[in-house]
């Protein structure tokens, strides 16, 4: 019995470690004419979509906090109509492309930012939101819609997806996040979420992402920051490893 119990144990070790899954992230804006300050809430109507990066940057779902930053300036290239054709940019959604990950996963957003800094005067502009209001509820909608409200992707996304405010997580362990829940519908690595921020009827959502100075002074002055954090389904991680556990009882 004790033998069998080795080669249970030397299996299970053999088994490779499963990687931790990961998400792809970028950031979409909507182009705008609409009149306001950095930061302003605006109806999110009209306007091409633009990425930054297009799928450059990796989220790890390890449980830390990641910090995403944006430089318009240092922008490879917009990816959208391929043009900056507006004065202002809204933050529109954030893009999650799918790894292959087929299980549920949770990411939190928080300390969402924007600093505008023109060529001269006037001196740097800075929006931020830390999610840190105290008369947000659990669950509510704040900034971000739930992960099928986009009919672009909503296909890709099994039913049941959630969004809202979370107050026992917070990047600055201070006041809150918003935290999305979603499964992927499959392993297919071009499953997408447009994770929006469109008329949620809070301050943080459709925020002005650069003052008006003509398409060209209003992208290449501004650099946009976020924070993520994200964790798989507990249950997929640990699966190898519960059915090594009861294999070595089963021995016993």
């Amino acid at each position: 019995m004790k033998y069998l119990g080795v080669c249970a144990l030397v299996m299970l070790m053999a088994v490779p470690v499963m990687a931790t899954p990961t998400l792809t992230v970028s950031m979409g804006i909507r182009e705008t004419d609409q009149v306001g300050a950095i930061g302003d809430s605006m109806p999110n109507a009209g306007g091409a979509i633009e990425w930054l990066n297009k799928d450059e940057y990796t989220l790890v779902l390890d449980g830390t906090w990641q910090t995403f930053s944006f430089d318009f300036s240092s922008m490879a290239a917009f990816t959208g109509d391929g043009a900056v054709s507006a004065d202002r940019g809204l933050l529109e959604h954030i893009r999650f492309l799918s790894t292959g990950y087929t299980h549920t996963q949770t990411v939190w957003v928080d300390n969402v930012s924007c600093t505008y800094d023109p060529a001269g005067l006037p001196p740097p502009a800075t929006w931020s939101t830390s999610f840190d209001d105290v008369s947000y509820t659990d669950g509510q909608e704040v900034m971000f819609q739930e992960p099928t409200f986009s009919g672009s992707t909503s296909g890709y996304i099994v039913t049941g997806a959630t969004s809202g405010f979370d107050s026992s997580v917070s990047a600055d362990a201070n006041g809150g996040s918003v935290k999305a829940e979603w499964q992927f519908i499959d392993g297919s690595t071009t499953n997408w979420l447009r994770y929006t921020a469109y008329s949620t009827g809070q301050p943080e959502a459709n925020p002005l992402l650069a003052e008006p100075n003509g398409p060209a002074g209003a992208y290449t002055s501004s650099v946009i920051t976020f924070s993520l954090m994200g964790v798989p389904e507990p249950a997929s991680l640990s699966l190898l490893a519960v059915g090594g556990l009861a294999l070595l009882r089963r021995r016993r």
